[in-house]
C-alpha cells in the first residue's frame, strides 16, 4: 500500500504544468475592416461560445492549438482563459517572446445594420445579434482591443 501511495505521489508530482494565456477576445470597438459588434450582442454571444471550446490559430479550423477553460463578459468585453496544447511548443515560445499577442473571434452576424463609425470616420456595419463560433490566437487582430494580457504556467 505504501509503495502505491509513493508511486501516486511521484506521478502527481511529475505532472506537467498547463500553458495558460488570458486576454480580451472581443470588444464593441470597431475593427480595422469596418465591423463592430454591439456590447449586448457580445454578452449574448458569450453564451454560445461556451459550447465551442476548441481554440484555433489564425482562425484555421485545421489548426487547433488549445482549449478554452473560461469565458466571461467583463467590462463590455469578452475575456478568455485558454490552455495551450503541449504540442504547440513553437507557438508557446512566440507568445512568451511577445511575437504573438493577438486574440480574435469568428462570428455569424444574425442581425446587423449600416451605420457611421466615428472611430474610423467611415460607414460600417454593427452586428446586433451574433453567434460567436470560436476564439483564435492571431498575429494581427482586426480589433485593436483584443490582446493576450497574461501568460503563465499552472499546475
Amino acid at each position: 500500500m505504501r509503495k502505491m501511495l509513493c508511486a501516486l505521489l511521484l506521478f502527481v508530482g511529475c505532472a506537467q504544468p498547463v500553458r495558460i494565456i488570458e486576454g480580451w477576445a472581443a470588444s464593441p470597438r470597431a475593427t480595422y475592416n469596418g465591423h463592430q459588434i454591439d456590447a449586448d450582442a457580445l454578452c449574448a454571444g458569450v453564451l454560445c461560445l461556451g459550447e465551442y471550446r476548441t481554440v484555433l490559430f489564425n482562425h484555421e479550423s485545421n489548426w487547433p492549438i488549445g482549449t478554452m477553460l473560461e469565458v466571461e463578459f467583463r467590462d463590455e468585453k469578452v475575456w478568455v482563459k485558454i490552455a495551450i496544447s503541449r504540442e504547440e511548443t513553437e507557438l508557446w515560445t512566440k507568445i512568451q517572446e511577445g511575437i504573438l499577442t493577438g486574440l480574435s473571434i469568428s462570428v455569424i452576424a444574425l442581425e446587423e445594420e449600416m451605420t457611421w463609425l466615428d472611430e474610423l470616420d467611415t460607414d460600417g456595419t454593427v452586428a446586433t445579434i451574433v453567434i460567436i463560433l470560436e476564439v483564435s490566437v492571431v498575429s494581427v487582430p482586426a480589433n485593436p482591443d483584443c490582446r493576450i494580457t497574461a501568460w503563465y504556467l499552472e499546475r
